[in-house]
């Protein structure tokens, strides 16, 4: 799974609907927050989804997720 916050997730959400509209796949480029460095790379396969994950550390500030 994969979540960021309330703003990025909401921008994420709309460019998957999008894609999903003209038939295209969105790929995840990630790297640790204030690292610099590059991490990884997932493919999105759902859009928003508004339920909470049990094992997110910080529960008020994550919220919902995607599947990667």
């Amino acid at each position: 799974i994969w979540t960021s916050s309330k703003e990025n997730n909401e921008k994420l959400n709309a460019k998957f609907l999008e894609a999903q509209e003209q038939g295209k796949t969105v790929y995840l480029f990630f790297s640790v927050v204030r690292s610099g460095q590059f991490v990884g790379v997932a493919k999105l396969t759902s859009g928003y989804k508004d339920e909470s994950f049990q094992y997110w550390w910080e529960i008020k500030k994550w919220k919902g997720h995607f599947n990667v």
